[in-house]
């Protein structure tokens, strides 16, 4: 994409052209006098519009930290999260037929796919990339410690990312051995 912007303010024509890279992340501003023919190039980086929203509805409870932290930490990846707090949880849950056993303290909801409990948000991004056939999304059961919003000093669960499927039998999608892998 190519746009020109000319501006003559009295003897003076500046041209602007600003040309974007091929990756989306850079563009070229090229900027010349018309008058001395000086040609001065800039790469600056730029952030598509389209790819930086991300709208997500995250159910939690009004009083929990450890929801609030892990809202945070899928903003900084550019998700936009509406915070809902529903008179019951477990109704959510039940609407997006997770297992009891594959539950935790809060349900995020983006498109089509659920997203239960503290999961690092690098596997949501994975999973919606190319989302796995015949699934609705992914579970972090419980709360473990270390995990996005569970952070407590250096100490850390070791934990399984669950992929959960239409037919009711989750399997697994990630193991998160170390602090490390979550990031």
């Amino acid at each position: 994409m190519k746009i020109i912007l000319t501006f003559g303010v009295l003897l003076t024509c500046l041209t602007i052209t600003l040309a974007g890279c091929a990756d989306d992340k850079t563009s070229a501003l090229t900027v010349t006098d018309s008058n001395t023919s000086n040609i001065k190039t800039q790469t600056v980086e730029t952030v598509a519009p389209a790819k930086a929203l991300h709208p997500v509805t995250v159910y939690k409870s009004p009083t929990c930290g450890c929801c609030a932290e892990w809202v945070n930490h899928i903003e900084d990846a550019g998700f936009h999260p509406a915070v809902k707090h529903p008179n019951n949880l477990n109704t959510i849950k039940q609407q997006f037929n997770i297992a009891p056993e594959y539950q935790s303290c809060h349900t995020a909801v983006y498109g089509e796919h659920v997203f239960e409990g503290h999961i690092p948000v690098k596997f949501i991004q994975k999973f919606l990339e190319n989302p796995p056939s015949g699934a609705t999304g992914l579970a972090v059961p419980a709360m473990p410690l270390g995990s996005p919003g569970m952070e407590a000093d250096h100490r850390f669960t070791p934990y399984i990312v669950y992929q959960l499927d239409m037919d009711g039998e989750p399997t697994v999608y990630a193991t998160v051995s170390r602090m490390e892998e979550q990031y």
